[in-house]
């Protein structure tokens, strides 16, 4: 009786356990990623949020960040909160395990984002020399986005991480045009923008397109009237204009056929007498007045390519000149005589002249090895060249760059910089060299017979008068 009850207590043991091993929990839970979406872009900080369930309950959800455990929840709802400011932009690969209490687990499929973080950019406009903030300028990206600097000269906005293509424009300063390349350590920067003295009083028409041959034609200015006159070797018809700085009238005016494209130095220069002057090997001279043109008689020694020239008194006075000339000459346009001056203390060519208390000073210049960082003074009672200062900064010979006067103040616009003669020294100028959209050789300098400057630029077949009003 006994064994028999040992025998049926083995067997009920027996099923008993075979039952509970049937019934063991070996699936694992139920799993998917709800946020984000596959393929998604993100930035800032993101939930990435998990549905789970299991009839044994969840004991916790691992999540995975490119294959690296960033945190493990066991608390429903079961989510990250995921700062992707810390992450490079770029792809990213997320996945999530959930475990039961029994250890089975589920592993969610592998998703696709893409983290783009903005940048906080901090830009910073001051006047150049000046160093006051710009306010009310305006910034756009890629020709598209806008933005307005504040009170301070700054802006504050967001870019992705890339290249941009920046402008920023103000009413009284020239463009500043650069690209940006935006990184996620990008700090403040401080951008200067120059000071625009060009004031545009003036635009008309070409007949001809002047594109390669601008820089070759000549400017002129009488009193309240500019002129301007294409050259005569540029393979198309001459054509020349006058506009009234008073009334803004442009009125046409005969051609010479004599104005040469013989270098950047061959001038047309405006004398007291209402004459304009172009002397070179040959001689012509438009009359104001009368609304023509006058031979200049130039005897052959006299002639020369590409002198540097002014006006003091009623003279013309021609210093240098093509192959680094020494001799200097004069023309007298009230009698209509030349003559030989005291010769240059160099040879020399494009040095700048100006007239200044009827003493003649000569600026720089180039003597076929070096730049003369010299200025020169020019006696006509004595007839005698000197020494005025040495070791100038004058790191250019003066073609096309020719100095102006104002007042005491000789300036060297193509350069921004300026020399006073009652203080004897130099300073940067910190107005533009140039007007918005123009480039050194579509933009010409003159000075009028009444002190005035102005310039004539040419773009897109027009041409554009501008007055100079420099922020001193």
């Amino acid at each position: 009786m006994k064994n028999n009850l040992f025998i049926y207590i083995v067997i009920l043991i027996s099923f008993t356990t075979f039952s509970c091993e049937d019934e063991k929990d070996t699936t694992g839970p139920e799993l998917s990623i709800v946020s984000p979406k596959n393929n998604s872009t993100l930035e800032d900080v993101i939930t990435i949020q998990v549905n789970t369930s299991d009839k044994s309950g969840i004991q916790n959800v691992d999540f995975y960040i490119d294959s690296i455990n960033v945190f493990s929840d066991s608390t429903s709802p079961y989510q990250y909160e995921w700062n992707t400011i810390n992450a490079s932009d770029r792809e990213h690969f997320i996945k999530v395990i959930s475990y039961d209490i029994h250890g089975n687990f589920t592993e969610s499929e592998i998703i696709t984002v893409n983290v783009k973080n903005p940048v906080s950019i901090a830009i910073k406009v001051i006047s150049y020399g000046y160093n006051t903030p710009i306010a009310s300028a305006n910034l756009s990206v890629d020709d598209s986005v806008n933005f307005s600097s504040n009170s301070n000269g700054e802006f504050n906005f967001d870019l992705f991480k890339g290249r941009y293509s920046i402008i920023i424009k103000h009413e009284t300063h020239i463009d500043k045009k650069f690209n940006l390349n935006v990184e996620p350590t990008n700090s403040l920067r401080t951008l200067t923008m120059y000071y625009n003295p060009w004031d545009s009083i003036g635009v008309f028409d070409t007949p001809v397109d002047l594109s390669g041959q601008f820089s070759h034609t000549f400017v002129a200015a009488h009193d309240n009237i500019v002129y301007y006159s294409t050259h005569n070797n540029g393979g198309f018809s001459e054509f020349a204009r006058s506009f009234n700085v008073s009334n803004g009238e442009v009125d046409e005016i005969p051609t010479n056929g004599l104005l040469c494209a013989c270098g950047y130095s061959a001038r047309w220069i405006g004398a007291p007498n209402g004459k304009l002057y172009y002397i070179i090997s040959q001689g012509a001279a438009f009359n104001t007045q009368s609304n023509s043109w006058e031979n200049v008689n130039v005897p052959n020694e006299r002639g020369r390519g590409e002198p540097s020239v002014t006006v003091i008194g009623d003279e013309l006075v021609f210093v240098g000149g093509r192959g680094y000339l020494e001799t200097v000459h004069s023309y007298n346009y009230s009698t209509n005589e030349w003559k030989s001056l005291a010769n240059f203390p160099h040879k020399v060519e494009g040095t700048g002249l100006v007239s200044y208390n009827n003493v003649l000073y000569s600026f720089g210049g180039y003597d076929g090895s070096n730049i003369i960082k010299k200025i020169y003074s020019y006696n006509k009672d004595s007839d005698k060249w000197s020494l005025f200062q040495d070791n100038v900064p004058l790191e250019f010979s003066s073609y096309n760059r020719f100095p102006v006067l104002i007042g005491d103040t000789v300036y060297f616009i193509r350069h921004r910089l300026k020399y006073n003669f009652v203080n004897n020294n130099w300073e940067e100028d910190y107005n533009a060299s140039k007007a918005n959209g123009f480039t050194s050789n579509t933009f010409k300098i003159v000075q009028s017979t009444n002190g005035s400057i102005y310039a004539v630029g040419y773009k897109e077949n027009k041409i554009t008068v501008f007055s100079y009003n420099p922020k001193i």
